[in-house]
C-alpha cells in the first residue's frame, strides 16, 4: 500500500510506504511557484536611493531573490502590485507615510504578506509598534554591511518560508480531509487513549456498521472485538506502543488483529499508526485475502516441496552458467551425493570426462532453443564411479524478458535403457529365430487375413510370404476343415486363454495335402473381433509316423496279448507296471492282481534277497542280459519254473526298469531232468560196459602175444596181426564213446586260443607259428581237442609238412581263426567228407569230433585249402562269441 499527499499543483510530495512511518513529516507542502519562476520576489521601500541600490545588489547576488525598489510607501502602493510579492522590506523613517503606517495599510489591504522593518532607528517603542501591527521581523541598519545583508537575506528567506508553510498547512488540512474521506483503506484519527476523533467511510465498511448504527463509534472496539479480554489486552498493548514511540522517538510498530464484521465474518486487518499533532493517525489494511493467499501459497509451497522432496526423480535448478542452485534430496538415493555436495558445482562436473564433449553439445542444442525445451538424454557419473543415463526434462527459469537459468526433472533411465537395449537384442534374436524357424510364424487380423507370415512358409507350403499377405487363412485350408477352424478360433477368443493346438489340412503348392498344427494366441480384441498370432507346424510326417506307430502298436499289442508267454514290465523298485493276459492261463493270476505288486512276491521267500541283488546288478549292466530261471508258484500253490528273458528300459543314468518275456519252462525242466536221469544211467552203464570190454580186449591181446610166440607159420602170424588190428579198432571206438559222452557235459567258458594250441605235441621237424595272442572264444572245454586233431591231421596226412601257421582275422562281425600247413592238401572231392564220422584211413573220428565240439557254441569249421598247396581250415566264430584284448 502506498499513500501519497501532494498540494495538487505540482509533482507528488514524499510518499509513505507500508506502515506510513513518520506521516507527519510526509504531510508537508511547498509553494514552489516563486522559485520555479525565478526566485523570491521582494519589494524594498526606502527614501534613500543609494541604499535601495546597494540592498538590491546584495540580495540578487545570492540568486534566490528578484528585488524591486520604491522611493516611498506611497510610490509603492501606487506603482507596484503588492500581492505579487513574496515579502516587503521597508524603512521606518520615510516622508508622508512611515514604515509603521505602511505596515498597517499592507495588513488592512493585502493580508499577511511577510513584512520586515529595516531601519536605522532602534528605539524600543518602534520595535513594539512594529510587532503589534503584524511585522514579521525587525532588523536594525548599521554595522558590517556583509553581515547585515546576510542577516537580511536570512530573515527574508525565513519569513517567506514560514508564511508559505502556514498557507500550505491550511490548504493541506482541507486536502487531507478530502483524501482521508476518499481513501480506499480505513483511516482513523485517534486520541492517545485510543478514542476516535475521526474516521472515514472505509473504516465503517470494513467493520460492517454505519455511523447511524454506531454513533461516534464510541463502542467500536466492542463491535469489532466480541472477546472483551482480548479487546482490553490489545488496546493496552497499543497504548504501550504509542507511549514508547513518544518517549523514545520511535515509529509505532504495526499490529495485525482479527476483526469481527457485523455479519459475523472475521477479517484480518493490519493497523499502522503515526503520531500526528498530539494525536495518532491510524491506517488499516485489510489483510484477509492476502493472508488467505499467503496461507494457500504456503500450503502450496509445502505441498510442492513435499512433492519435490519425495519425488522418485531428481528436481534441479541451475543458473545460466550451469551452476546448481537447487537439487532435491533424491539425488543421494540415485547418485550417492548429498544435495549440499552438488549445490554450487557445475553440471559438467557430473558428466564422465569422455562423455563431456557430446553432453556439452547436446545441452547447447537444447538450451539455445526458445519456448518449450525438448527432452534430451545425458550420461552422468555416480559417486562410486559407475555411469548412469538420465533423461532431462528442462524448462526455462525466467522473469519477463530475462532468462535466469533452467530448472527441471532428471529421470534415471539407466534400467529402462538397459531393458530397452536388452529388448532390442531380444527382438533381434527372436526375429532371427522367427526368420530362420522351420515352422511358420503368422499373424492374422479379425477377418482372418494374413498380416505377417515368416519365410518358413515357403519350405512347408511352397508359397512365399508375399503371396499370402493380404489373403485369408481359409483360402489355404481344405473345405472340410474351414468351419471347424472358425469354430475353434471363436472358442479361443471367448475363453481368452491358451487351448490345445488345432489341426487343419492345407494344400501344398504342388497339390499335396499337408497336416498343419496351429497354435494360436489371442493378441487384441476390437469391437468383439479377435486378432491372433501363433505358430503353424508341419506335422504331416509326424501324423504318418503316429499312424504307422498306431498300427504297429495294435499289431504288437495283438502279438503280446496272444503270445503263449507272459509279457511283463517292472519299474526300478521291481513293481509290475504291465502284465499280459497270458499270465492267467500260465500262473492263474489276473493282470490286475499283479499290477503294483513286487516281482519278488512271485518267488520263494528264501531266494528273494538274492533276486533283488541280481536285479540291482543287472541295472548297472550294459548290453544284452542273459536269460535266467526262477522258481515260482502258481495261484493254486503248485511249483513252477519260469525262464526270465529281461531287457533294461531307459538309457544311461535314466534307467526306468525292466521289460521282457516270462516263459513257463516247468514241463521242459521236467523233461530235462528225465533226460539227465536217463543220461546218468546210460553213462553209468556205458562206463561199466567200456570197462569190461577194455578188460576183455586187453586179455585177448595178451593171448595174441603168447600165440605169436608159439606160431611159426607165416600165414598164421598174419592172421594174428589182423585179429590184433580189429582189437585196436574196438579199443579206439570204445575211447571215442567216452569222449563223445563228455561232449557238452560242462558249461562253455571263455578260453584263450593261445592256451589251447598244442605246442608240446608238435614234432621237432615241424615249426608251428601261432599269432592269436589276446584272442578269446566262448567254447566248450574240449576246445583243445579240436586243435590236437588238426595237428594230428597235418602230421598224419600232410606227408611232408614242415610249417604250420595259426592266425585270426575279423570278417564283418565274425572272427575267422585259420589253421594252415604246407603239406599236400586235401583233395577237392574230400573237403566235406573229411568231417564225416569214420572217413579216412585211421579211426575217422578226429575231424568229426572237432566240428561237433565247435558246434556246441555255434562255431563252424570248413576246409578251404588248395590241393597240392597244403590244408587250410577256417574256424568261423560268430559275433558275441569272441573277444579281443
Amino acid at each position: 500500500m502506498i499513500v501519497t499527499f501532494w498540494n495538487g499543483r505540482s509533482s507528488p510530495a514524499l510518499p509513505v510506504v507500508g506502515n506510513i512511518a513518520r506521516m507527519e513529516s510526509a504531510i508537508q507542502f511547498t509553494n514552489e511557484d516563486s522559485w520555479m519562476e525565478g526566485g523570491i520576489r521582494v519589494l524594498y521601500v526606502d527614501d534613500e536611493p543609494a541604499l535601495l541600490e546597494i540592498t538590491r545588489i546584495f540580495l540578487e547576488k545570492t540568486g534566490e531573490f528578484r528585488v524591486d525598489t520604491s522611493i516611498s510607501a506611497k510610490d509603492a502602493l501606487e506603482n507596484h502590485s503588492i500581492p505579487s510579492y513574496d515579502a516587503i522590506v521597508s524603512d521606518y523613517q520615510m516622508p508622508e507615510i512611515d514604515g509603521i503606517a505602511f505596515l498597517k495599510i499592507i495588513r488592512d489591504q493585502f493580508g499577511s504578506i511577510p513584512f520586515i522593518l529595516f531601519t536605522g532607528r532602534g528605539r524600543e517603542e518602534v520595535v513594539i509598534a512594529a510587532i503589534n501591527n503584524g511585522a514579521d521581523f525587525y532588523l536594525q541598519k548599521g554595522g558590517d554591511p556583509k553581515a547585515q545583508f546576510a542577516e537580511l537575506t536570512h530573515k527574508i528567506r525565513q519569513v517567506v518560508l514560514r508564511k508559505q508553510a502556514e498557507a500550505s498547512s491550511r490548504e493541506s488540512e482541507s486536502r487531507f480531509q478530502q483524501l482521508v474521506e476518499q481513501a480506499p483503506f480505513p483511516i482513523t484519527l485517534n486520541r492517545l487513549d485510543g478514542s476516535i476523533l475521526f474516521t472515514n467511510k472505509k473504516f465503517l465498511d470494513i467493520i460492517g456498521w454505519t455511523s447511524e448504527e454506531a454513533p461516534n463509534l464510541k463502542n467500536w472496539e466492542k463491535l469489532a472485538f466480541p472477546d472483551t479480554k482480548f479487546m482490553v489486552e490489545q488496546l493496552n498493548d497499543w497504548k504501550k506502543r504509542v507511549a514508547i514511540a513518544i518517549n523514545e522517538g520511535r515509529t509505532i510498530e504495526p499490529i495485525t488483529l482479527p476483526i469481527r464484521e457485523k455479519s459475523g465474518e472475521e477479517r484480518i486487518v493490519e493497523f499502522s499508526s503515526v503520531l500526528f499533532r498530539d494525536n495518532v493517525l491510524i491506517i488499516g489494511y485489510d489483510m484477509t485475502e492476502r493472508i488467505r493467499a499467503e496461507k494457500a501459497l504456503k500450503e502450496n509451497a509445502e505441498k510442492y516441496r513435499a512433492l519435490v522432496e519425495t519425488s522418485p526423480d531428481i528436481i534441479w535448478e541451475i543458473d545460466t552458467q550451469g551452476i546448481f542452485r537447487y537439487v532435491s534430496p533424491q539425488i543421494q538415493t540415485i547418485m550417492g551425493y548429498a544435495p549440499e555436495e552438488i549445490i554450487g558445482r557445475s553440471i559438467i562436473d557430473m558428466i564422465p570426462e569422455d562423455e563431456r564433449p557430446y553432453a556439452i553439445q547436446e545441452m547447447k542444442r537444447v538450451f539455445s532453443k526458445g519456448g518449450p525445451l525438448p527432452l534430451f538424454q545425458v550420461p552422468v557419473r555416480h559417486r562410486d564411479g559407475h555411469t548412469l543415463l538420465f533423461e532431462i526434462r528442462p524448462s526455462l527459469s525466467e522473469i519477463p524478458g530475462n532468462v535466469e537459468g533452467y530448472r527441471g526433472v532428471a529421470v534415471d533411465i539407466t534400467e529402462r535403457k538397459n531393458a530397452e537395449d536388452a529388448l532390442k537384442r531380444s527382438e533381434e534374436k527372436y526375429r532371427a529365430l522367427v526368420e530362420t524357424s522351420r515352422d511358420i510364424v503368422w499373424e492374422i487380423d479379425s477377418k482372418g487375413t494374413f498380416r505377417y507370415v515368416s519365410p518358413g512358409v515357403f519350405t512347408i507350403t511352397g508359397y512365399t510370404p508375399e503371396e499370402l499377405l493380404g489373403k485369408s487363412l481359409l483360402e489355404f485350408v481344405s473345405e472340410d476343415r474351414r468351419a471347424d477352424l472358425m469354430q475353434e478360433l471363436t472358442r479361443y477368443g471367448s475363453l481368452k486363454r491358451t487351448q490345445t493346438p488345432i489341426e487343419i489340412h492345407v494344400h501344398h503348392r504342388d497339390g499335396r495335402v499337408l497336416t498343419i498344427e496351429i497354435r494360436p494366441a489371442l493378441t487384441e480384441t476390437h469391437d468383439e473381433m479377435e486378432e491372433f498370432r501363433g505358430i503353424a507346424v508341419d506335422i504331416t510326417e509326424r501324423k504318418n509316423t503316429e499312424e504307422a506307430l498306431k498300427k504297429s502298436e495294435e499289431k504288437y499289442r495283438a502279438l503280446v496279448e496272444t503270445s503263449p508267454d507272459i509279457i511283463w514290465e517292472i519299474d526300478r523298485e521291481g513293481k509290475f507296471q504291465y502284465v499280459s493276459p497270458q499270465v492267467r492261463a500260465i500262473m492263474g493270476f489276473t493282470p490286475e492282481e499283479l499290477l503294483g505288486r513286487s516281482i519278488a512276491d512271485m518267488v520263494p521267500e528264501e531266494i528273494r534277497p538274492f533276486m533283488m541283488r541280481e536285479m540291482g546288478r543287472m541295472f548297472s549292466m550294459e548290453g544284452t542280459i542273459a536269460p535266467f530261471e526262477v522258481p515260482t508258484r502258481h495261484h493254486d500253490g503248485h511249483e513252477m519254473v519260469i525262464e526270465i528273458r529281461p531287457a533294461l528300459t531307459g538309457t544311461g543314468d535314466q534307467r526306468e526298469g525292466f521289460r521282457g518275456v516270462a516263459v513257463d519252462i516247468t514241463e521242459r525242466k521236467r523233461a530235462e531232468k528225465a533226460i539227465m536221469d536217463a543220461n546218468r544211467q546210460l553213462k553209468i552203464l556205458g562206463g561199466i560196459t567200456r570197462h569190461d570190454i577194455l578188460n576183455k580186449t586187453t586179455m585177448v591181446r595178451g593171448y595174441l602175444d603168447l600165440a605169436r610166440m608159439e606160431v611159426t607159420n607165416p600165414g598164421t602170424a598174419g592172421l594174428l596181426e589182423n585179429v590184433e588190428s580189429g582189437l585196436l579198432a574196438i579199443q579206439s571206438q570204445i575211447e571215442f564213446t567216452r569222449l563223445y559222452e563228455n561232449l557238452g557235459a560242462k558249461a562253455p567258458r571263455w578260453l584263450s586260443l593261445d592256451s589251447v594250441i598244442p605246442f608240446s605235441q608238435v614234432p621237432e621237424s615241424i615249426t608251428l607259428d601261432a599269432d592269436v595272442m589276446g584272442v578269446e572264444v566262448f567254447a566248450d572245454l574240449m576246445l583243445d581237442r579240436v586243435f590236437s586233431n588238426l595237428l594230428d591231421n597235418s602230421v598224419r596226412h600232410g606227408k611232408h609238412v614242415k610249417e604250420i601257421r595259426v592266425s585270426s582275422r575279423q570278417n564283418g562281425k565274425d572272427l575267422v581263426v585259420v589253421w594252415e600247413d604246407n603239406g599236400i592238401g586235401i583233395p577237392t572231392g574230400n573237403k566235406e567228407k573229411i568231417f564225416e564220422r569214420g572217413f579216412g584211413e585211421n579211426t575217422g573220428f578226429g575231424l568229426f569230433l572237432a566240428r561237433e565240439i565247435l558246434s556246441l557254441t555255434g562255431i563252424g569249421m570248413k576246409e578251404t585249402g588248395e590241393e597240392g598247396h597244403g590244408a587250410r581250415f577256417e574256424i568261423q566264430v560268430p559275433n558275441g562269441g569272441f573277444r579281443v584284448s
